[in-house]
Protein backbone atom coordinates (compact mmCIF):
# COMPACT_ATOMS: atom_id res chain seq x y z
CA UNK A 1 0.00 0.00 0.00
CA UNK A 2 2.91 2.63 0.06
CA UNK A 3 2.39 3.34 -3.20
CA UNK A 4 -0.56 5.03 -2.36
CA UNK A 5 0.76 6.88 0.22
CA UNK A 6 0.98 10.13 -1.81
CA UNK A 7 -2.62 10.30 -2.36
CA UNK A 8 -3.40 9.30 0.84
CA UNK A 9 -1.35 12.16 2.39
CA UNK A 10 -3.02 14.83 0.29
CA UNK A 11 -6.34 13.67 1.08
CA UNK A 12 -5.64 13.78 5.22
CA UNK A 13 -3.57 16.96 4.72
CA UNK A 14 -6.86 18.78 2.89
CA UNK A 15 -9.17 17.22 5.61
CA UNK A 16 -7.25 18.87 8.32
CA UNK A 17 -7.20 21.99 6.19
CA UNK A 18 -10.82 22.12 6.43
CA UNK A 19 -11.03 21.46 10.43
CA UNK A 20 -8.35 23.79 11.21
CA UNK A 21 -8.55 26.66 8.91
CA UNK A 22 -7.49 29.15 11.21
CA UNK A 23 -4.62 27.28 12.71
CA UNK A 24 -2.26 26.42 9.95
CA UNK A 25 0.16 25.54 12.58
CA UNK A 26 -1.76 22.89 14.13
CA UNK A 27 -3.07 21.53 10.69
CA UNK A 28 1.28 21.37 9.72
CA UNK A 29 1.62 19.11 13.27
CA UNK A 30 -1.23 16.68 12.87
CA UNK A 31 -0.02 16.26 9.17
CA UNK A 32 3.50 15.47 10.31
CA UNK A 33 2.52 13.07 12.79
CA UNK A 34 0.50 11.12 10.60
CA UNK A 35 3.39 10.92 7.60
CA UNK A 36 5.55 9.63 10.73
CA UNK A 37 2.86 6.62 11.68
CA UNK A 38 2.60 5.71 7.97
CA UNK A 39 6.62 5.80 7.90
CA UNK A 40 6.78 3.59 11.38
CA UNK A 41 4.01 1.07 9.90
CA UNK A 42 5.92 0.56 6.48
CA UNK A 43 9.31 -0.46 7.84
CA UNK A 44 7.81 -2.56 10.76
CA UNK A 45 6.90 -6.50 9.93
CA UNK A 46 3.04 -6.41 9.20
CA UNK A 47 0.89 -9.01 10.94
CA UNK A 48 -0.67 -11.66 8.80
CA UNK A 49 -4.52 -12.45 9.62
CA UNK A 50 -5.13 -16.33 9.28
CA UNK A 51 -8.01 -15.03 6.30
CA UNK A 52 -4.96 -13.55 4.65
CA UNK A 53 -3.30 -16.53 4.43
CA UNK A 54 -6.31 -18.58 2.74
CA UNK A 55 -5.08 -20.25 -0.42
CA UNK A 56 -8.29 -18.72 -2.40
CA UNK A 57 -9.30 -21.32 -5.37
CA UNK A 58 -11.52 -18.18 -7.02
CA UNK A 59 -10.25 -14.54 -6.95
CA UNK A 60 -12.79 -12.23 -4.45
CA UNK A 61 -13.06 -8.69 -5.34
CA UNK A 62 -15.49 -6.10 -3.01
CA UNK A 63 -17.01 -3.09 -4.19
CA UNK A 64 -17.87 -0.50 -1.30
CA UNK A 65 -20.90 1.71 -2.41
CA UNK A 66 -22.63 4.71 -1.05
CA UNK A 67 -26.40 4.14 0.92
CA UNK A 68 -27.82 6.66 -1.89
CA UNK A 69 -29.89 4.20 -4.10
CA UNK A 70 -29.59 6.66 -7.31
CA UNK A 71 -25.93 6.63 -7.09
CA UNK A 72 -25.73 2.71 -6.40
CA UNK A 73 -28.22 1.62 -9.40
CA UNK A 74 -25.12 4.09 -11.51
CA UNK A 75 -22.81 2.17 -9.98
CA UNK A 76 -24.87 -1.11 -10.26
CA UNK A 77 -24.34 -0.21 -14.29
CA UNK A 78 -21.11 0.58 -13.84
CA UNK A 79 -20.57 -3.10 -11.93
CA UNK A 80 -22.56 -4.98 -14.51
CA UNK A 81 -19.46 -3.53 -17.23
CA UNK A 82 -17.30 -4.58 -14.84
CA UNK A 83 -18.49 -8.11 -14.06
CA UNK A 84 -18.70 -8.81 -18.14
CA UNK A 85 -14.64 -8.95 -18.15
CA UNK A 86 -14.10 -10.73 -15.11
CA UNK A 87 -12.66 -14.67 -15.08
CA UNK A 88 -14.86 -17.48 -14.50
CA UNK A 89 -13.16 -18.07 -10.89
CA UNK A 90 -13.91 -14.70 -9.72
CA UNK A 91 -16.37 -13.70 -6.82
CA UNK A 92 -17.41 -10.35 -6.86
CA UNK A 93 -19.16 -9.03 -3.38
CA UNK A 94 -21.17 -5.08 -2.69
CA UNK A 95 -21.22 -3.46 0.31
CA UNK A 96 -23.56 -0.86 1.18
CA UNK A 97 -25.15 1.12 3.89
CA UNK A 98 -28.53 0.80 2.69
CA UNK A 99 -31.23 -1.36 4.45
CA UNK A 100 -31.67 -4.87 4.22
CA UNK A 101 -35.09 -4.64 2.55
CA UNK A 102 -33.27 -2.02 -0.49
CA UNK A 103 -30.68 -4.50 -1.11
CA UNK A 104 -32.94 -6.94 -1.43
CA UNK A 105 -34.58 -5.10 -4.27
CA UNK A 106 -31.71 -3.63 -5.81
CA UNK A 107 -30.03 -7.29 -5.99
CA UNK A 108 -33.31 -8.95 -6.88
CA UNK A 109 -33.19 -10.92 -10.16
CA UNK A 110 -29.55 -10.32 -10.93
CA UNK A 111 -26.93 -13.43 -10.84
CA UNK A 112 -23.80 -11.18 -11.47
CA UNK A 113 -23.47 -10.83 -8.09
CA UNK A 114 -22.35 -13.13 -5.67
CA UNK A 115 -23.91 -11.28 -2.43
CA UNK A 116 -25.00 -7.99 -1.25
CA UNK A 117 -24.12 -6.71 2.12
CA UNK A 118 -25.19 -4.56 4.25
CA UNK A 119 -22.39 -2.77 5.77
CA UNK A 120 -20.00 -0.17 5.06
CA UNK A 121 -16.50 -1.37 5.00
CA UNK A 122 -15.19 -4.83 3.62
CA UNK A 123 -12.80 -7.12 5.65
CA UNK A 124 -9.80 -6.74 3.66
CA UNK A 125 -8.54 -10.64 4.38
CA UNK A 126 -11.54 -11.83 2.86
CA UNK A 127 -10.45 -10.47 -0.78
CA UNK A 128 -7.51 -9.95 -3.46
CA UNK A 129 -9.23 -6.54 -4.40
CA UNK A 130 -11.38 -4.26 -2.68
CA UNK A 131 -12.71 -1.30 -4.43
CA UNK A 132 -14.70 2.03 -3.18
CA UNK A 133 -17.06 3.03 -5.93
CA UNK A 134 -18.93 6.59 -6.18
CA UNK A 135 -18.09 8.67 -8.73
CA UNK A 136 -14.80 7.85 -9.64
CA UNK A 137 -13.35 3.93 -8.28
CA UNK A 138 -10.62 4.19 -6.18
CA UNK A 139 -8.20 1.07 -5.09
CA UNK A 140 -9.00 0.59 -0.95
CA UNK A 141 -6.71 -3.10 -1.47
CA UNK A 142 -4.85 -5.33 -3.59
CA UNK A 143 -3.50 -8.41 -3.12
CA UNK A 144 -0.09 -9.62 -4.79
CA UNK A 145 -2.39 -12.35 -6.45
CA UNK A 146 -4.46 -10.25 -8.53
CA UNK A 147 -1.23 -9.29 -10.63
CA UNK A 148 -0.64 -13.12 -11.80
CA UNK A 149 -0.23 -14.00 -15.64
CA UNK A 150 -3.48 -15.40 -16.09
CA UNK A 151 -5.10 -12.84 -14.46
CA UNK A 152 -5.19 -10.03 -17.29
CA UNK A 153 -8.34 -7.98 -16.53
CA UNK A 154 -7.87 -7.39 -12.80
CA UNK A 155 -4.64 -6.25 -13.25
CA UNK A 156 -4.88 -4.27 -15.98
CA UNK A 157 -7.81 -2.55 -14.17
CA UNK A 158 -5.88 -1.99 -11.05
CA UNK A 159 -2.88 -0.65 -13.14
CA UNK A 160 -5.81 1.97 -14.81
CA UNK A 161 -7.46 2.78 -11.63
CA UNK A 162 -4.22 2.91 -9.19
CA UNK A 163 -2.58 5.52 -11.53
CA UNK A 164 -5.79 7.72 -11.91
CA UNK A 165 -6.19 7.91 -8.26
CA UNK A 166 -2.13 8.86 -7.87
CA UNK A 167 -2.17 11.59 -10.65
CA UNK A 168 -6.27 12.69 -9.77
CA UNK A 169 -6.49 12.36 -5.93
CA UNK A 170 -9.27 15.80 -5.62
CA UNK A 171 -11.75 13.31 -7.13
CA UNK A 172 -11.64 11.32 -4.28
CA UNK A 173 -12.11 13.85 -2.08
CA UNK A 174 -16.09 14.82 -1.12
CA UNK A 175 -17.20 18.34 -1.40
CA UNK A 176 -17.71 21.24 -3.16
CA UNK A 177 -14.75 21.45 -5.48
CA UNK A 178 -13.34 18.28 -5.87
CA UNK A 179 -17.20 16.61 -6.64
CA UNK A 180 -17.53 19.84 -9.42
CA UNK A 181 -14.06 19.20 -10.77
CA UNK A 182 -14.91 15.43 -11.64
CA UNK A 183 -18.09 16.29 -12.99
CA UNK A 184 -16.15 18.86 -15.09
CA UNK A 185 -13.35 16.32 -15.88
CA UNK A 186 -15.94 13.81 -17.04
CA UNK A 187 -17.34 16.52 -19.65
CA UNK A 188 -14.97 16.90 -21.03
CA UNK A 189 -14.40 13.75 -22.51
CA UNK A 190 -17.94 13.66 -23.22
CA UNK A 191 -19.03 10.92 -20.26
CA UNK A 192 -22.21 11.57 -18.36
CA UNK A 193 -22.76 10.95 -14.63
CA UNK A 194 -23.82 7.22 -15.96
CA UNK A 195 -20.38 6.51 -17.23
CA UNK A 196 -18.25 9.18 -15.58
CA UNK A 197 -16.42 6.46 -13.25
CA UNK A 198 -15.03 4.64 -16.56
CA UNK A 199 -11.43 5.74 -16.61
CA UNK A 200 -10.28 5.67 -20.22
CA UNK A 201 -13.46 3.63 -20.93
CA UNK A 202 -11.45 0.49 -20.09
CA UNK A 203 -14.94 -0.96 -19.18
CA UNK A 204 -17.08 0.49 -22.54
CA UNK A 205 -19.90 1.41 -20.03
CA UNK A 206 -21.67 3.32 -22.98
CA UNK A 207 -22.91 -0.07 -24.27
CA UNK A 208 -23.89 -1.64 -20.92
CA UNK A 209 -27.61 -1.75 -19.80
CA UNK A 210 -28.81 -2.78 -16.30
CA UNK A 211 -31.62 -3.95 -16.30
CA UNK A 212 -33.67 -3.60 -12.44
CA UNK A 213 -36.20 -6.63 -12.03
CA UNK A 214 -39.98 -5.93 -10.37
CA UNK A 215 -40.87 -9.10 -8.26
CA UNK A 216 -44.17 -10.16 -9.54
CA UNK A 217 -45.50 -11.06 -6.48
CA UNK A 218 -45.95 -7.57 -5.02
CA UNK A 219 -47.69 -6.05 -7.82
CA UNK A 220 -50.75 -6.69 -5.84
CA UNK A 221 -50.32 -3.23 -4.50
CA UNK A 222 -51.89 -2.32 -7.58
CA UNK A 223 -55.09 -4.37 -6.94
CA UNK A 224 -54.90 -3.50 -3.22
CA UNK A 225 -55.44 0.14 -3.87
CA UNK A 226 -57.36 0.05 -7.58
CA UNK A 227 -54.34 1.04 -9.86
CA UNK A 228 -54.92 -0.33 -13.27
CA UNK A 229 -51.63 -0.48 -15.27
CA UNK A 230 -51.15 2.47 -16.98
CA UNK A 231 -53.85 4.40 -15.69
CA UNK A 232 -52.50 6.23 -13.26
CA UNK A 233 -49.82 8.75 -12.51
CA UNK A 234 -47.07 9.42 -10.01
CA UNK A 235 -45.76 12.16 -8.12
CA UNK A 236 -42.56 12.58 -5.47
CA UNK A 237 -41.19 15.88 -4.11
CA UNK A 238 -38.10 14.82 -2.09
CA UNK A 239 -34.33 14.05 -1.70
CA UNK A 240 -32.21 12.64 0.54
CA UNK A 241 -33.92 14.05 3.64
CA UNK A 242 -37.45 15.73 4.09
CA UNK A 243 -35.91 19.84 3.43
CA UNK A 244 -36.51 22.37 1.35
CA UNK A 245 -33.74 22.21 -1.44
CA UNK A 246 -32.83 23.83 -4.22
CA UNK A 247 -33.40 20.48 -6.55
CA UNK A 248 -37.12 20.02 -5.49
CA UNK A 249 -39.74 21.99 -7.66
CA UNK A 250 -42.60 23.87 -5.37
CA UNK A 251 -45.34 22.83 -3.69
CA UNK A 252 -47.60 25.25 -5.29
CA UNK A 253 -46.58 23.98 -8.77
CA UNK A 254 -47.22 20.64 -8.23
CA UNK A 255 -50.46 21.73 -6.76
CA UNK A 256 -51.35 23.90 -10.12
CA UNK A 257 -50.62 20.61 -12.13
CA UNK A 258 -52.35 18.38 -10.42
CA UNK A 259 -55.54 20.82 -10.19
CA UNK A 260 -55.51 20.78 -14.10
CA UNK A 261 -55.12 16.73 -14.28
CA UNK A 262 -58.03 16.71 -12.29
CA UNK A 263 -60.03 18.80 -14.49
CA UNK A 264 -58.71 17.93 -17.76
CA UNK A 265 -58.34 13.96 -17.32
CA UNK A 266 -59.82 12.83 -14.26
CA UNK A 267 -60.03 9.45 -15.36
CA UNK A 268 -56.11 8.80 -14.13
CA UNK A 269 -55.63 8.40 -10.32
CA UNK A 270 -53.07 10.84 -8.99
CA UNK A 271 -50.57 8.83 -6.77
CA UNK A 272 -48.24 10.39 -4.67
CA UNK A 273 -44.78 8.51 -3.19
CA UNK A 274 -42.18 8.44 -1.11
CA UNK A 275 -41.02 9.21 2.45
CA UNK A 276 -43.52 9.77 5.49
CA UNK A 277 -41.13 13.29 6.27
CA UNK A 278 -41.42 14.68 2.76
CA UNK A 279 -45.01 17.56 2.19
CA UNK A 280 -47.87 16.35 0.71
CA UNK A 281 -48.89 17.85 -2.32
CA UNK A 282 -52.56 19.07 -2.10
CA UNK A 283 -55.20 17.05 -4.59
CA UNK A 284 -53.48 14.05 -4.76
CA UNK A 285 -56.38 10.69 -4.95
CA UNK A 286 -53.99 8.31 -3.08
CA UNK A 287 -50.99 9.04 -0.79
CA UNK A 288 -48.84 6.56 -0.82
CA UNK A 289 -46.27 8.22 1.57
CA UNK A 290 -44.44 5.67 3.40
CA UNK A 291 -46.57 2.94 2.97
CA UNK A 292 -45.09 0.39 0.54
CA UNK A 293 -42.32 -1.60 0.37
CA UNK A 294 -39.35 -1.07 -2.03
CA UNK A 295 -40.44 -4.14 -4.00
CA UNK A 296 -44.44 -2.39 -3.93
CA UNK A 297 -42.82 1.02 -4.91
CA UNK A 298 -41.10 -0.50 -7.31
CA UNK A 299 -44.00 -2.34 -8.90
CA UNK A 300 -45.85 1.09 -8.92
CA UNK A 301 -43.27 3.08 -10.69
CA UNK A 302 -42.96 0.34 -13.31
CA UNK A 303 -46.86 0.32 -14.36
CA UNK A 304 -47.18 4.22 -13.80
CA UNK A 305 -48.03 5.79 -17.35
CA UNK A 306 -45.66 8.97 -16.14
CA UNK A 307 -43.38 9.82 -13.12
CA UNK A 308 -43.64 13.25 -12.54
CA UNK A 309 -40.13 14.15 -10.37
CA UNK A 310 -37.00 16.02 -9.69
CA UNK A 311 -33.37 14.69 -9.91
CA UNK A 312 -33.93 12.19 -7.05
CA UNK A 313 -33.07 8.07 -6.81
CA UNK A 314 -36.78 7.11 -7.80
CA UNK A 315 -36.34 8.59 -11.46
CA UNK A 316 -33.08 6.14 -11.65
CA UNK A 317 -35.26 3.25 -10.22
CA UNK A 318 -37.88 3.70 -12.95
CA UNK A 319 -35.05 3.67 -15.38
CA UNK A 320 -33.59 0.63 -14.79
CA UNK A 321 -36.86 -0.83 -13.79
CA UNK A 322 -37.48 0.29 -18.40
CA UNK A 323 -40.96 1.75 -16.71
CA UNK A 324 -41.52 4.41 -19.27
CA UNK A 325 -41.23 8.01 -19.09
CA UNK A 326 -40.60 10.34 -16.36
CA UNK A 327 -40.71 14.20 -16.52
CA UNK A 328 -38.42 15.25 -14.20
CA UNK A 329 -37.59 18.63 -13.04
CA UNK A 330 -34.02 20.10 -13.22
CA UNK A 331 -32.71 23.23 -11.99
CA UNK A 332 -29.29 23.32 -10.03
CA UNK A 333 -28.24 19.93 -11.96
CA UNK A 334 -27.41 19.17 -15.61
CA UNK A 335 -30.42 17.51 -17.55
CA UNK A 336 -27.38 16.83 -20.08
CA UNK A 337 -25.44 15.39 -17.89
CA UNK A 338 -27.47 13.32 -15.39
CA UNK A 339 -31.10 12.99 -17.55
CA UNK A 340 -31.87 9.95 -19.22
CA UNK A 341 -32.54 9.55 -22.77
CA UNK A 342 -36.38 8.27 -22.50
CA UNK A 343 -37.26 11.18 -19.74
CA UNK A 344 -38.52 14.11 -20.68
CA UNK A 345 -36.07 16.01 -18.93
CA UNK A 346 -36.70 19.56 -18.24
CA UNK A 347 -34.77 22.84 -16.88
CA UNK A 348 -35.53 26.53 -17.56
CA UNK A 349 -32.94 28.69 -19.56
CA UNK A 350 -32.85 31.35 -16.56
CA UNK A 351 -28.99 30.86 -15.30
CA UNK A 352 -26.72 30.13 -18.21
CA UNK A 353 -25.47 27.08 -16.34
CA UNK A 354 -25.91 24.55 -13.57
CA UNK A 355 -24.65 24.89 -10.12
CA UNK A 356 -24.48 21.39 -8.72
CA UNK A 357 -21.31 21.37 -6.38
CA UNK A 358 -20.38 25.12 -6.90
CA UNK A 359 -20.32 25.64 -3.33
CA UNK A 360 -21.08 23.36 -0.26
CA UNK A 361 -24.41 24.52 0.38
CA UNK A 362 -25.65 24.54 -3.06
CA UNK A 363 -28.81 22.66 -2.13
CA UNK A 364 -29.91 24.71 0.70
CA UNK A 365 -29.67 28.06 -1.41
CA UNK A 366 -29.86 29.60 -4.63
CA UNK A 367 -26.09 30.51 -5.28
CA UNK A 368 -27.57 33.90 -7.12
CA UNK A 369 -29.72 34.74 -4.44
CA UNK A 370 -32.99 34.14 -5.71
CA UNK A 371 -35.96 33.21 -4.17
CA UNK A 372 -37.52 31.55 -7.18
CA UNK A 373 -35.29 29.77 -9.13
CA UNK A 374 -35.20 30.68 -12.49
CA UNK A 375 -33.64 27.68 -13.83
CA UNK A 376 -36.89 25.68 -12.51
CA UNK A 377 -39.70 25.72 -15.23
CA UNK A 378 -43.16 27.38 -14.82
CA UNK A 379 -45.94 24.76 -14.32
CA UNK A 380 -46.95 25.44 -17.87
CA UNK A 381 -44.83 23.41 -19.61
CA UNK A 382 -45.18 20.30 -17.56
CA UNK A 383 -48.86 20.76 -18.30
CA UNK A 384 -48.20 20.52 -22.19
CA UNK A 385 -45.61 17.61 -21.61
CA UNK A 386 -48.24 15.94 -20.17
CA UNK A 387 -51.01 16.61 -21.63
CA UNK A 388 -48.94 15.09 -25.41
CA UNK A 389 -48.45 12.24 -23.63
CA UNK A 390 -52.10 11.51 -22.34
CA UNK A 391 -53.41 12.33 -25.81
CA UNK A 392 -51.04 9.95 -27.55
CA UNK A 393 -52.10 7.35 -24.96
Amino acid sequence: MKKFFHEAAIKKLLAYKRKYPDNPAKCAIKICGYCAAWAVKSILPQKVSRKDKQNFSSFKVAFRLTNMIGDVLVNLNYLKGFSRHLPENCILDIYSGLNEEVIDGLFYGNDFINQFIKGKYPDKGKYDLVVDLDRYPEILYCSDRINSKNNHFLSEYVKIVSDFNMENPVFLLYGSWAERVGIEYARLFGRTRHTQGDIHDFLNLKNVKYSLKANPEFKRILNQNGLEKKRYITFQRGIAGAGEYTRLWSLENYKAVVNWLKNSYPEYRLVQLGRTDTLEIEGIDLDLRGKTSFEELKNILKYALIHIDGDCGMVHVRHYLQGGVSIVLFGPTSPDYIGYPENINLRADGCPGFCEWISNDWQEKCIRGYKDLPCMVKPEIVIEKIKSILEAD
